[in-house]
Protein backbone atom coordinates (compact mmCIF):
# COMPACT_ATOMS: atom_id res chain seq x y z
CA UNK A 1 0.00 0.00 0.00
CA UNK A 2 3.01 2.10 0.61
CA UNK A 3 4.46 2.12 -2.58
CA UNK A 4 0.56 2.53 -3.91
CA UNK A 5 0.17 5.85 -2.19
CA UNK A 6 3.49 6.97 -3.01
CA UNK A 7 3.34 6.58 -6.99
CA UNK A 8 -0.40 8.74 -6.12
CA UNK A 9 -1.86 5.76 -7.89
CA UNK A 10 -1.90 4.16 -11.19
CA UNK A 11 -1.95 6.59 -13.92
CA UNK A 12 -5.42 7.15 -15.33
CA UNK A 13 -4.74 8.43 -18.91
CA UNK A 14 -2.50 5.86 -19.64
CA UNK A 15 -5.49 3.32 -20.62
CA UNK A 16 -3.96 0.00 -21.37
CA UNK A 17 -0.64 -0.17 -20.08
CA UNK A 18 -1.21 1.61 -16.19
CA UNK A 19 -0.50 -1.36 -14.36
CA UNK A 20 2.88 -1.36 -16.72
CA UNK A 21 3.47 2.10 -16.09
CA UNK A 22 2.99 1.44 -12.24
CA UNK A 23 5.52 -1.23 -12.21
CA UNK A 24 8.00 0.50 -14.22
CA UNK A 25 7.33 3.71 -12.12
CA UNK A 26 7.37 1.17 -8.86
CA UNK A 27 11.10 0.34 -9.48
CA UNK A 28 12.94 3.72 -9.42
CA UNK A 29 12.22 2.79 -5.90
CA UNK A 30 11.52 -0.29 -4.52
CA UNK A 31 13.54 -3.62 -4.65
CA UNK A 32 12.46 -5.85 -6.45
CA UNK A 33 12.70 -9.53 -6.26
CA UNK A 34 12.07 -12.35 -8.37
CA UNK A 35 9.53 -15.18 -7.34
CA UNK A 36 10.67 -18.54 -9.11
CA UNK A 37 6.63 -19.84 -9.21
CA UNK A 38 3.22 -18.80 -11.18
CA UNK A 39 1.38 -16.40 -8.86
CA UNK A 40 -1.57 -16.07 -11.44
CA UNK A 41 -2.75 -17.10 -15.20
CA UNK A 42 -3.29 -14.74 -17.69
CA UNK A 43 -6.38 -15.24 -19.91
CA UNK A 44 -5.65 -14.32 -23.87
CA UNK A 45 -9.11 -14.34 -26.38
CA UNK A 46 -9.25 -13.19 -29.25
CA UNK A 47 -12.00 -10.16 -28.22
CA UNK A 48 -9.07 -8.74 -25.23
CA UNK A 49 -7.38 -5.65 -25.48
CA UNK A 50 -4.01 -7.00 -25.71
CA UNK A 51 -5.35 -8.80 -29.13
CA UNK A 52 -6.98 -5.75 -30.48
CA UNK A 53 -3.30 -3.96 -29.83
CA UNK A 54 -1.33 -6.36 -31.95
CA UNK A 55 -3.43 -5.19 -35.34
CA UNK A 56 -0.95 -2.35 -36.49
CA UNK A 57 -4.21 -0.52 -38.26
CA UNK A 58 -6.33 -0.81 -34.96
CA UNK A 59 -6.48 2.70 -33.39
CA UNK A 60 -5.51 0.57 -30.17
CA UNK A 61 -2.63 -0.62 -31.33
CA UNK A 62 -1.80 3.33 -32.28
CA UNK A 63 -3.03 4.82 -28.80
CA UNK A 64 -0.92 1.82 -27.01
CA UNK A 65 2.42 2.57 -28.60
CA UNK A 66 1.63 6.77 -27.59
CA UNK A 67 1.18 5.03 -24.05
CA UNK A 68 3.79 3.30 -24.12
CA UNK A 69 6.55 6.03 -25.37
CA UNK A 70 4.82 8.48 -22.68
CA UNK A 71 5.28 5.81 -20.02
CA UNK A 72 9.14 5.18 -20.89
CA UNK A 73 9.19 9.34 -21.16
CA UNK A 74 8.03 9.53 -17.64
CA UNK A 75 10.65 6.89 -16.47
CA UNK A 76 13.63 8.24 -18.68
CA UNK A 77 12.56 12.00 -17.64
CA UNK A 78 15.97 12.21 -16.79
CA UNK A 79 17.76 11.91 -19.75
CA UNK A 80 16.59 14.78 -21.75
CA UNK A 81 16.43 13.04 -25.12
CA UNK A 82 13.10 12.37 -26.72
CA UNK A 83 14.45 9.53 -29.18
CA UNK A 84 15.24 7.49 -26.21
CA UNK A 85 11.61 6.36 -25.22
CA UNK A 86 10.53 6.20 -28.61
CA UNK A 87 12.99 3.85 -29.34
CA UNK A 88 12.22 1.54 -25.99
CA UNK A 89 8.69 1.32 -27.23
CA UNK A 90 9.81 0.14 -30.51
CA UNK A 91 12.18 -2.08 -29.20
CA UNK A 92 9.20 -3.33 -26.68
CA UNK A 93 7.31 -4.00 -29.36
CA UNK A 94 10.02 -5.39 -31.52
CA UNK A 95 9.43 -2.67 -34.23
CA UNK A 96 12.06 -1.63 -36.67
CA UNK A 97 14.44 1.01 -34.77
CA UNK A 98 17.68 2.26 -36.54
CA UNK A 99 20.85 -0.01 -34.96
CA UNK A 100 23.73 2.65 -36.18
CA UNK A 101 21.06 5.57 -34.36
CA UNK A 102 20.83 3.51 -31.16
CA UNK A 103 24.58 3.16 -30.82
CA UNK A 104 25.56 6.03 -31.42
CA UNK A 105 23.37 7.79 -29.30
CA UNK A 106 24.86 5.47 -27.00
CA UNK A 107 21.56 4.05 -25.50
CA UNK A 108 22.87 1.60 -23.66
CA UNK A 109 24.40 3.55 -21.01
CA UNK A 110 21.69 5.82 -20.85
CA UNK A 111 19.08 2.50 -20.20
CA UNK A 112 21.47 1.23 -18.00
CA UNK A 113 22.27 4.60 -15.81
CA UNK A 114 18.70 5.35 -14.93
CA UNK A 115 17.77 1.94 -14.02
CA UNK A 116 17.62 0.69 -10.67
CA UNK A 117 20.59 -1.10 -9.18
CA UNK A 118 18.30 -4.21 -8.04
CA UNK A 119 17.43 -4.99 -11.97
CA UNK A 120 19.56 -7.95 -13.47
CA UNK A 121 22.04 -5.49 -16.34
CA UNK A 122 22.39 -8.92 -17.43
CA UNK A 123 19.13 -10.47 -18.76
CA UNK A 124 18.22 -6.27 -19.85
CA UNK A 125 21.54 -6.58 -21.79
CA UNK A 126 21.02 -9.67 -23.48
CA UNK A 127 16.83 -8.71 -24.24
CA UNK A 128 17.92 -5.57 -25.93
CA UNK A 129 20.97 -6.92 -27.35
CA UNK A 130 18.32 -10.00 -29.10
CA UNK A 131 15.79 -7.13 -29.86
CA UNK A 132 19.45 -5.17 -32.05
CA UNK A 133 19.82 -9.07 -34.06
CA UNK A 134 16.31 -9.47 -34.67
CA UNK A 135 16.25 -5.82 -36.20
CA UNK A 136 19.62 -5.94 -38.25
CA UNK A 137 18.02 -9.83 -39.30
CA UNK A 138 15.04 -8.33 -40.49
CA UNK A 139 14.62 -4.64 -41.36
CA UNK A 140 16.67 -3.74 -45.14
CA UNK A 141 17.55 -0.59 -43.62
CA UNK A 142 19.93 -1.99 -41.26
CA UNK A 143 21.70 -4.25 -43.31
CA UNK A 144 24.73 -2.92 -45.07
CA UNK A 145 27.96 -3.32 -45.13
CA UNK A 146 28.94 -0.05 -43.21
CA UNK A 147 26.33 -1.50 -40.06
CA UNK A 148 28.47 -4.56 -40.09
CA UNK A 149 31.22 -2.46 -39.39
CA UNK A 150 29.17 -0.02 -37.08
CA UNK A 151 28.62 -3.28 -34.91
CA UNK A 152 32.06 -4.94 -35.47
CA UNK A 153 33.47 -1.60 -34.09
CA UNK A 154 31.18 -0.75 -30.88
CA UNK A 155 29.13 -3.69 -30.27
CA UNK A 156 30.69 -7.16 -31.38
CA UNK A 157 29.08 -8.99 -28.69
CA UNK A 158 25.25 -8.82 -31.04
CA UNK A 159 27.79 -10.98 -33.56
CA UNK A 160 29.50 -13.51 -31.20
CA UNK A 161 28.11 -14.39 -28.26
CA UNK A 162 24.43 -15.25 -29.57
CA UNK A 163 23.91 -18.24 -31.73
CA UNK A 164 26.54 -18.60 -34.73
CA UNK A 165 24.18 -19.59 -37.09
CA UNK A 166 21.95 -16.70 -37.33
CA UNK A 167 25.34 -14.16 -36.79
CA UNK A 168 26.27 -15.66 -40.08
CA UNK A 169 23.05 -14.77 -41.60
CA UNK A 170 23.28 -11.48 -39.86
CA UNK A 171 26.57 -11.15 -41.50
CA UNK A 172 25.75 -12.72 -44.84
CA UNK A 173 22.53 -10.09 -45.19
CA UNK A 174 24.91 -7.37 -44.43
CA UNK A 175 27.30 -7.76 -47.12
CA UNK A 176 24.35 -8.90 -49.58
CA UNK A 177 21.31 -6.39 -48.20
Amino acid sequence: MKVYEGLGGYDELLHGIEDYDFWLQASKECEFKHIDKFLYYYRKHENSLSSSIKDPLNELSTQFKDLLTRSYGKYFSRENNILLPETLMKLHLTQEINVREFMKQDFFNKIYNSLPIEINHEVLKKQINLRLRYNIQHFKTNQSFSMLICILTKKPQLLFKYEKKRSLEIILKCIKP
